[in-house]
């Protein structure tokens, strides 16, 4: 378990426990949290017990299939003795935008530890010093570059996955670029999310530093278009009208309106 913020808890499932860490209560995701301890989704079970409350939970037609909703009130129902362990480390969810946004940002911000000895990286490896090419007048400060990326612009405190392309003179600042996004020449990126395979091409600007604009993957912002959250409709250098909004779905979709 460990202690969120309370105006998160309801995000969670939510468990109470006596002086030596049995818990006494458990709520997914409720209303109104009787404490801040949130569950991580990871559980210990003997096989034998575990299997025995699946078949009870298949039987019912009522249940949701939710471990949170079912199968632990199951087990305190009957009086199963349940112990919850409080972890002290490094733990974030990404279930919104914000969050997302931020567990990037803790890798920049010293929050937490990749590819240590302590804490190993079992998968590609990520650097700020080798592995991917810049091309003359690219500046990169307090930012974490993955290999395969292709810089030729400005990156400022922002995350850019393997393969991203970054184009000549584009300026990219407090965003988070997921693998093979490509971004053209000239364009300036503030506080995003550039999904997946994305195509941000020359001139556009996305994003003026307030709340997180988040392109979906695959998706392309055409040449010279504004977005920005700030505004219901924005007109652009060639008066094409962009639907633009706050956000708060993942991956949702910045249109262009013809």
């Amino acid at each position: 378990m460990k202690n969120v913020a309370w105006e998160e808890a309801s995000r969670f499932g939510i468990m109470s426990t006596d002086d030596e860490g049995r818990i006494v209560d458990f709520a997914e995701k409720p209303a109104a949290p009787k404490s801040n301890l949130a569950s991580m989704g990871v559980y210990v079970f003997r096989w034998s017990e575990l299997r025995r409350l699946l078949l009870l939970d298949a039987a019912d037609p009522g249940s949701s299939r939710d471990f949170g909703k079912d199968v632990i009130p199951r087990m305190l129902a009957e009086g199963d003795s349940l112990y919850a362990y409080k972890f002290g480390g490094y733990w974030r969810d990404v279930g919104t935008i914000d969050s997302l946004w931020e567990a990037n940002m803790d890798l920049l911000d010293g929050a937490v530890h990749v590819g240590t000895p302590e804490w190993p990286m079992n998968a590609s490896a990520l650097s700020s010093v080798v592995h991917f090419s810049s091309g003359v007048g690219a500046q990169i400060r307090g930012s974490l570059i993955h290999q395969g990326v292709a810089a030729r612009g400005e990156i400022e405190r922002s995350v850019v996955s393997i393969g991203g392309q970054i184009g000549a003179n584009s300026h990219i600042r407090d965003t988070v670029v997921m693998p093979h996004a490509k971004i053209g020449k000239h364009a300036r990126i503030n506080r995003a999310i550039i999904g997946e395979g994305a195509v941000i091409e020359d001139y556009a600007v996305v994003g003026d530093g307030s709340d997180i604009v988040v392109i979906a993957p695959g998706e392309r912002v055409k040449a010279n278009v504004f977005m920005a959250p700030a505004f219901d409709r924005i007109k652009d250098m060639k008066d094409r009208i962009v639907a633009a909004g706050k956000l708060d779905q993942p991956a949702a979709l910045l249109t262009i309106a013809e």
